[in-house]
């Protein structure tokens, strides 16, 4: 099976990711893209960590980078014992036609959103919408709202 994961850089998100990965056996998968949605800005935990270091170093770009980079890396740590083949990409596109054109691609079998709180009526919300509206494949969605 080939799969495609956006993980909207909620750290309970990849809390809930790193209870679910054991249940599946080792290298259940036989591909996994990472996409890394970077560019345009978005409503996201990680872009939230962007802003912040851009006022500590100056410069957006550059921290977007590094901050994208190290969340994929976070994530592919996570989810590497489900596929012996895992990519990451960095995309800078709009998330409902840059995981449609992924999808239809790389030949995904799923595409796998790791999500955490979200405002139904905001963006990330409203994107999830658009992908189940128009992804041609099975989407499942691993949602961890915060825990108070």
């Amino acid at each position: 099976m080939r799969i495609i994961c956006v993980w909207d850089g909620s750290g309970h998100a990849l809390s809930a990711l790193e209870n679910v990965v054991p249940l599946f056996r080792a290298n259940a998968l036989s591909y996994i893209e990472i996409m890394m949605l970077v560019w345009p800005q978005r409503d996201s935990a990680m872009w939230r960590d962007i802003r912040e270091g851009e006022v500590l170093s100056g410069d957006l770009h550059r921290t977007a980078a590094e901050v994208s980079t190290a969340y994929a890396s976070r994530l592919r740590a996570v989810i590497a014992p489900l596929a012996d083949d895992v990519h990451v990409s960095i995309v800078d596109a709009e998330s409902v036609p840059a995981i449609t054109t992924a999808t239809r691609k790389l030949q995904a079998d799923l595409v796998f959103l790791i999500v955490g709180r979200l405002d139904p009526d905001g963006g990330i919300a409203k994107n999830i919408q658009g992908i189940l509206h128009d992804t041609t494949v099975p989407v499942w969605i691993l949602h961890a709202p915060a825990t108070r």
